[in-house]
């Protein structure tokens, strides 16, 4: 009777510690792989053409435990929230499957934390090593893309994005090679590589000040066009 109470009392307190380790672990990260997918279907033709093909991309999540800052790496491709940043090049599934729907580049966001965690896949479509298989043309427009989330607190970072189309109808990502600026760097500041961060803090009357995130086509592109984005600076009433 004396070993089973024992044995017992051992089995509940490890079960108690294997509880105590996962309470302590918070997901401090998100990667996906591949971090590049190409669909080149009908490669020379920079027009594209319906396919099946598809490709699964896995999302991991790093998991830090607070307390000795040990790291567990776990599978959360079902857990993420996927989102087509350019749905007219690729589509993207719940689980995390895409599939071509123009040529282009688009983009693949995993989102999780709330959406404060994001990963970003390329996806490159009628294109041979992320450049176009046939001559791109000029650039004829130039947009911003802004992601859904409000920035509210001093410190908060958003991901901003510049595609433009040229005369061929091809899509490209060119938010590395535009030039950012703000309007107004005492409300926020964009980087070279449009990840902007606010500077302001949250407003007590509502809606806060505001600045405009501006993107310049790249000097070699031989294009004066600009896209822009307006940030509000959010209520504090929000957090």
């Amino acid at each position: 009777m004396a070993g089973r109470i024992l044995g017992l009392t051992c089995a509940m307190a490890l079960l108690a510690l294997v509880v105590s380790c996962s309470q302590n672990q918070q997901l401090t990260g998100v990667t996906v792989t591949p971090t590049t997918v190409d669909f080149e279907t009908n490669v020379p033709s920079p027009f594209f053409q319906p396919t099946n093909e598809t490709a699964q991309l896995t999302a991991t999540g790093t998991y830090t435990n607070g307390k000795n800052q040990s790291v567990v790496y776990r599978d959360i491709t079902d857990q993420v929230v996927w989102e087509s940043v350019g749905p007219t090049v690729a589509s993207v599934t719940s689980t995390g499957v895409v599939s071509p729907t123009g040529c282009g580049v688009g983009l693949i966001n995993a989102k999780a934390g709330n959406g404060g965690l994001v990963a970003t896949v390329t996806v490159n479509v009628c294109m041979q090593n992320g450049s176009a298989s046939a001559s791109l043309g000029s650039l004829a427009s130039l947009k911003v893309k802004a992601p859904s989330q409000v920035l509210n607190n001093r410190g908060d970072k958003a991901q901003y994005y510049a595609v433009g189309t040229y005369a061929s109808n091809v899509s490209k990502d060119l938010t590395g090679q535009v030039k950012w600026s703000s309007s107004d760097p005492r409300v926020a500041t964009v980087s070279n590589t449009g990840l902007v961060t606010l500077v302001a803090p949250c407003s007590n009357i509502g809606s806060g000040p505001e600045t405009i995130i501006t993107a310049a086509a790249p000097a070699n592109s031989g294009s004066s066009l600009t896209a822009t984005s307006t940030i509000k600076v959010g209520s504090c009433s929000a957090n």
